[in-house]
């Protein structure tokens, strides 16, 4: 009736996927308010005539992540570390 795969349901019955799973995939990156900050700040730019385009949106959401604390920035320098809060220094 629903096109559920048989594994699928084996795999919930088994116990090897937790019965109360909607999706799959990795974890959301951002939580529901960082992502409707990150939401609210493309749409006011979009309506003021400034639309991101698709790469300049995931850079623009890269930055965001930076920002809060959720990735750390790629370190350009070579044999460079990461310092204390986030900076870099030179090893």
């Amino acid at each position: 009736m629903f096109a559920v795969p048989i594994t699928t349901s084996k795999d919930r019955v088994k116990g090897r996927v937790d019965i109360d799973t909607l999706r799959s995939g990795p974890h959301t990156l951002f939580t529901l308010d960082q992502e409707a900050f990150l939401a609210s700040h493309l749409q006011t730019m979009a309506e003021v005539g400034y639309g991101y385009s698709r790469q300049e949106t995931i850079n623009l959401a890269y930055d965001y992540a930076v920002h809060v604390g959720i990735k750390q920035k790629a370190l350009l320098l070579e044999g460079a570390t990461p310092g204390a809060a986030g900076t870099v220094t030179e090893s």
